[in-house]
């Protein structure tokens, strides 16, 4: 089983975030971004991606997709090394919110400017922060090339007020400027195949890729079934099941294994694994509603002390049972905007 251990959950729940060395292998890393390249850059050229400028002109190339298909994008969001990591950490059935990648080209790629991807989240009518994603570094990231800075602790001050701001939605510079005196500003730099798991309110931004190389990164977003949005605002974003890509399967030729059914793929045989302090973490026998995991942030205010009344446990959808609202759309790649590109 592919789930945090004691200490990467405990950093999660005092960071926000914690970093993953060698998620994916060279081999898979390699596979990974070469296919990438070569096909997003075909699609720039024709305008089949979007482009998000910062305050100085630069672009970073941005292409989302609204469902977890059969491809390589669609096979990584579904991988269970990703998926169970998800599971853990919020401690309830968990559906793939969102998948898409960033890139930042050579002396191109622009600045984000501090911001938590919860704020948009929330606009998009989910209104609990149980929602986590997992960044993975293409290529080496760095300082100069625009690698991910974060606050350390930031998710614990909850949503804080954005605002439209030279085209990007940003953290209060108000708010902001008290979040930089309290806590520690990190740069969180990255090996190729490296993955930065991290909760939806911590703050984070990236500066300008004004290196020679490239700086690309995949991200997968989870969110907690119980937290589906309520209205529908966006093509992505909205529920249906996950079925998960065994990572001995997925290997690199492309082909898939489905595994799952249900809201998450079942567990290997055997059953789960305990989690840390007796909580079980294991998918396989596991209630479909809220876990024992270990206490986490919850709530608007991202603190036990902003815990939202709990919702009743979920039930596996049964093949007599209608499909959920809440469906993904299936239409072409999205390329509306999203949450802040990293």
């Amino acid at each position: 089983m592919h789930i945090p251990t004691r200490a990467q959950h405990e950093q999660y729940l005092r960071d926000g975030y914690y970093v993953v060395p060698g998620l994916l292998t060279t081999p898979e890393v390699d596979n990974f971004r070469s296919h990438a390249r070569n096909q997003l850059e075909e699609e720039a050229k024709g305008g089949g991606v979007m482009s998000k400028g910062d305050k100085a002109g630069k672009q970073t190339l941005l292409k989302m997709w609204d469902t977890a298909g059969d491809d390589k994008y669609g096979m990584l969001a579904r991988d269970e090394r990703l998926v169970h990591v998800a599971q853990a950490l919020i401690g309830e059935e968990t559906y793939l919110y969102s998948h898409k990648m960033t890139m930042k080209q050579p002396r191109e790629g622009g600045a984000w400017e501090w911001h938590q991807d919860f704020a948009y989240w929330y606009n998009n009518g989910c209104l609990s922060p149980d929602m986590l994603s997992i960044w993975i570094a293409l290529d080496k990231s760095n300082k100069a090339n625009g690698c991910l800075q974060v606050l350390k602790g930031s998710h614990t001050l909850g949503r804080l007020d954005h605002v439209r701001e030279d085209g990007q939605t940003n953290a209060s510079s108000t708010y902001m400027a008290e979040a930089l005196k309290r806590f520690e500003h990190i740069y969180v730099e990255m090996e190729p195949g490296d993955g930065l798991v991290f909760h939806g309110n911590l703050l984070h931004r990236s500066d300008a890729n004004n290196s020679d190389t490239y700086r690309w990164g995949y991200i997968c977003s989870y969110n907690s079934v119980a937290n589906v949005p309520f209205m529908r605002v966006r093509d992505y974003g909205n529920y249906e099941p996950i079925n998960t890509v065994p990572a001995a399967d997925r290997g690199l030729s492309g082909a898939v294994r489905r595994t799952g059914v249900g809201l998450i793929g079942r567990a290997p045989a055997g059953g789960g694994e305990r989690g840390h302090g007796g909580a079980r973490l294991g998918l396989a026998a596991r209630p479909a509603g809220r876990t024992g995991a270990a206490r986490r942030p919850v709530g608007d205010r991202g603190s036990a002390a902003g815990a939202r009344r709990r919702q009743p446990p979920l039930r596996r959808r049964g093949p007599a049972d209608p499909p959920p609202r809440h469906r993904r759309g299936r239409g072409a790649d999205r390329l509306g905007a999203g949450p802040g590109l990293g």
